[in-house]
């Protein structure tokens, strides 16, 4: 291994190892703003990271503009992200050469709103049950979804969002990179945020930074 594969390989370890930390319980705040950032970035929204406040006693789990945000994050079925970079450390960790850091890709597969919002409705749901529908009824929720390889078919038809709005919730949104939408609001929902309400945004056009706070 010449030292040009050793440094590559070495910054390959030291990204993983910051995502482990970053997605330790420890750093649960800090994930909570970056999310809230990146879906203003995707809707457009201007803002100074010092606005975006993290909640020591949740809920909300975040503060913004009037905005009570409850994020939740919704993976894949059986997907466990912690151990999937643990695992991606032990591998980099073994790598002799660059061949050994490399892995296979799916080709990215579409998904519709349909398909979405049923996941938003399931996410949701137990947060729902947790909080009852006095709490629901002043906080903005917003999920995160990471799934990886695949993307947001947005021609595809967006279904009423009735099921998730019985929920009670204030407000519903989600991030699925590069993409925000408000999904429902009530009338005493933040104004920012019935503005979008509808429609799927892409303002953020930059290849780095979106979560970044």
């Amino acid at each position: 291994m010449n030292n040009s594969e050793k440094a590559y390989i070495e910054d390959l370890k030291k990204h993983t190892e910051e995502s482990i930390t970053f997605f330790s319980n420890s750093m649960k705040s800090e994930r909570e703003r970056s999310v809230c950032a990146a879906f203003l970035r995707c809707i457009g929204v201007n803002f100074e990271v010092k606005e975006i406040v993290a909640k020591k006693n949740d809920p909300p789990d975040v503060i913004f503009d009037g905005a009570n945000f409850e994020i939740r994050e919704l993976y894949e079925v059986g997907r466990k992200r912690h151990d999937e970079y643990r695992d991606r450390l032990k591998e980099l960790k073994q790598a002799k050469t660059i061949n050994d850091t490399l892995f296979s890709i799916e080709l990215p597969k579409p998904i519709t709103y349909e398909f979405l919002f049923a996941g938003l409705e399931s996410a949701l749901s137990s947060k729902a049950k947790k909080y009852g529908a006095e709490k629901c009824f002043s906080l903005d929720a917003l999920v995160y979804v990471a799934f990886p390889q695949k993307f947001l078919d947005i021609k595809s038809k967006i279904p009423n969002p009735n099921k998730i709005e019985g929920q009670g919730w204030r407000s519903v949104s989600f991030i699925i990179p590069p993409f925000g939408h408000v999904v429902s609001c009530r009338e005493d929902a933040p104004k920012f945020l019935r503005k979008f309400e509808g429609k799927t945004y892409m303002e953020w056009k930059e290849p780095d930074g979106l979560f970044e706070i």
